[in-house]
């Protein structure tokens, strides 16, 4: 049971962690299509963009709901918590592992888990042509890591409780269990057991009509059908037996007549040749 709770805490954990990234992806592709329509409404009122201006981060943080920064060619350039990005809190290069994953690796978008002293959170960076360079979208959600460590810790506390209960169930209907599933399982393993050491004539008799019975009919039928296949075996082995021995009798009956035939044969031949002389 305690193996069950943790697995079950780390099932719903990597379930949660799923689920972020979906929600982490959809975001960063609207964050995209948001800095694709910033970028050509600058182009129609014909402003040249040398590098994105701050106020597109700040736009599409606004639209998001969530923080954003912005790389250029691994190189950070914006921040839409400028506080952070101007006290130089922010790492001023992208984490090597995930310009890798996107760069030489191509991966449409890359999800990790940062962590800042005791502090864990997650990023999801997405690449973007912009001109020649590489503009890299990098959103962090550290709101969801605390989620999923809050709701981990009342999960595990809600089935450990569940064990308990379960536990104590299990307990109270140990005994009547034991007559109605252990019992006959013990008469199966030692009707298989007799089986294997040859015995046919077993049968298992059980009065209760549960899915136990049709079970240990169905091991009944079993052996009957085993020992009707020995008894065709049998007849099927006295059957070639019987038509060996009538093959060599055969054999031997043919073998003695084969030069009489031969000698009548000749006998006939002669006649044919010279019937005159065939008295003498």
């Amino acid at each position: 049971l305690l193996i069950f709770t943790f697995s079950t805490r780390s099932f719903f954990a990597n379930i949660f962690i799923q689920k972020i990234t979906e929600e982490a992806e959809a975001q960063a592709n609207f964050a995209r299509r948001v800095m694709e329509e910033f970028i050509l409404l600058q182009q129609e009122e014909r402003i040249s963009l040398t590098i994105p201006p701050d106020n597109m981060v700040l736009w599409i943080s606004t639209t998001i709901s969530n923080d954003v920064n912005l790389y250029v060619d691994g190189k950070l350039i914006s921040s839409s918590r400028r506080e952070f990005f101007d006290s130089g809190l922010l790492p001023e290069l992208i984490d090597g592992e995930i310009y890798y994953k996107i760069q030489f690796e191509n991966n449409p978008f890359y999800m990790q888990t940062q962590t800042i002293g005791d502090y864990s959170f997650h990023t999801l960076t997405i690449p973007y042509s912009f001109q020649e360079s590489i503009l890299l979208i990098s959103l962090p959600f550290p709101q969801e890591q605390q989620e999923i460590t809050k709701t981990s810790s009342e999960l595990l506390e809600f089935l450990f409780f569940i064990s308990f209960i379960f536990i104590a169930v299990v307990l109270l209907l140990a005994r009547g269990i034991g007559g109605m599933i252990i019992t006959p399982i013990k008469k199966l393993l030692t009707g298989t057991k007799e089986v294997s050491l040859g015995n046919l004539e077993i049968s298992i008799p059980h009065k209760h009509k549960d899915e136990m019975k049709t079970l240990i009919n169905g091991f009944n039928t079993m052996v009957k059908s085993l020992k009707k296949h020995q008894q065709e075996v049998a007849d099927l082995s006295k059957k070639v037996a019987w038509a060996e021995m009538a093959r060599k009798v055969a054999h031997e009956i043919k073998n003695p007549l084969t030069p009489i035939q031969l000698s009548a044969e000749h006998l006939l031949r002669i006649y044919s040749d010279k019937p005159d002389n065939f008295e003498d």
